[in-house]
């Protein structure tokens, strides 16, 4: 029905379904199409395709567009069409993941405090009206964390269902994520992000608790708890909207078995699997970094089909971050392989034109900031603007955020730099 060895957009494959069905003529198979149809665009919105359905070089665009270091307002607006609004609401996090970089920030600041939900939705509000920006993440630390949550106020998921028109998302370790908030938030947002890491305690413990700090019958009780919020969302029906998470990690949950596992869960509940390369903070981790063309090969082992012409390998020059797998047994599926790639040629010149714009709040919690390179501590400050409701300053500090990664700021970074920053 769906084959996953041919160049094709997702158009092609959609007419595909189309005409199995008036073969089939039957109300299951029109349900069961309809949903596999679900499945596929949602994952295909993360992936850069040109028209045939090839997988698009990010960095060519940048590579044919000489040395400008200026954008003129219809360059800024056709850039901020591909790219995310993504919220930090608070630095605190219940887990302390090997992998965090914490976006970059020292890890002493997850002592911050939360962000103040009027300002985030003020200046949600101003992006909305002012740009083409249709997508708008909630992430941390973990945002379940934050009083909004923790107190069940739920202004900003009243805000989400203000908004149907914007696509937005939250990312989370799932571990907060229980049958109250997904009641809330299930049916509003249009993607739920869920990094479980690992469906094995061992391998998972070993992750997110990698200073020894949480005791082994916390952490139990934590991925029991995962495990049962990971149950009741798939009781939701929501499947199309779920990305089961994983930064995979050499030498402790990037084997056959753990791949298996992790995807056989993902498959069983009906969600997307993602799985994210390893990025390395410091230069002791670099040898922990399973490449692409090492975890494709891992995939096509246990069991999932790689489309014909998906990039193999990760050069830093040709940037292609994100690619498609197919799973499951109607191989109609569709998971996610992401790099991220801080520091590398094609990554920091691809950033201006495709990565989200990262708002962070002030320390004391009473402002916003732009934080547009993960490897530098570069802000730029919107609080003033958002408070006196300047929507020109805004979207000129985005302009100039924008700008700032045409300079390729973080190139060729091989630390991070946070442990002075301890």
């Amino acid at each position: 029905m769906v084959t996953s060895g041919v160049k094709k957009p997702i158009l092609s494959r959609r007419n595909e379904l189309i005409c199995y069905y008036s073969i089939a003529n039957n109300g299951n198979v029109y349900k069961q199409i309809i949903s596999i149809l679900k499945l596929m665009e949602e994952a295909e919105r993360t992936v850069w395709k040109n028209e045939n359905g090839e997988y698009k070089d990010l960095n060519e665009k940048r590579k044919k567009s000489g040395e400008s270091r200026h954008l003129s307002t219809p360059e800024l607006m056709d850039i901020l069409k591909n790219v995310r609004l993504r919220h930090y609401l608070t630095p605190k996090c219940n887990l302390e993941c090997f992998f965090c970089s914490n976006e970059g920030l020292g890890y002493n600041t997850k002592n911050n405090l939360p962000a103040r939900v009027d300002l985030v939705t003020k200046l949600s509000d101003i992006v909305i009206e002012n740009t083409p920006i249709r997508g708008i993440d909630f992430g941390g630390g973990e945002p379940l964390l934050h009083p909004d949550f923790m107190k069940k106020e739920y202004v900003i998921t009243d805000y989400v269902k203000s908004h149907p028109e914007i696509k937005f998302a939250i990312h989370t370790n799932g571990v907060l994520l229980t049958p109250s908030h997904i009641e809330k938030i299930a049916p509003s947002f249009s993607r739920i992000g869920v990094s479980v890491n690992s469906v094995n305690f061992k391998s998972w413990n070993k992750i997110t608790n990698f200073t020894g700090k949480h005791g082994e019958k916390e952490q139990r009780q934590k991925f029991n708890q995962l495990k049962d919020n990971l149950e009741y969302l798939a009781e939701k029906s929501v499947g199309d909207k779920v990305f089961m998470k994983a930064v995979i990690i050499k030498g402790v949950n990037d084997s056959d078995e753990e791949i298996y596992d992790f995807l056989e869960t993902s498959h069983k509940h009906g969600f997307h699997p993602k799985f994210l390369q390893f990025e390395p903070q410091f230069d002791y981790q670099r040898n922990m970094v399973v490449s692409r063309e090492d975890f494709l090969n891992t995939l096509e082992r246990v069991g999932c089909k790689i489309p014909e012409g998906t990039p193999r390998k990760h050069d830093e020059m040709d940037y292609c971050p994100t690619i498609t797998f197919n799973y499951g047994k109607t191989n109609a599926k569709t998971g996610l392989h992401s790099i991220i790639g801080c520091g590398e040629t094609g990554a920091c010149v691809a950033c201006t034109t495709y990565i989200c714009i990262y708002i962070k709040p002030t320390e004391n919690g009473e402002g916003l900031y732009i934080k547009p390179c993960s490897v530098l501590d570069t802000r730029f400050d919107l609080t003033h603007a958002i408070k006196n409701d300047d929507k020109k300053q805004v979207v000129e500090l985005i302009r100039l955020s924008r700008e700032y990664l045409l300079l390729a700021p973080g190139l060729g970074s091989t630390s991070w730099n946070k442990e002075d920053r301890c």
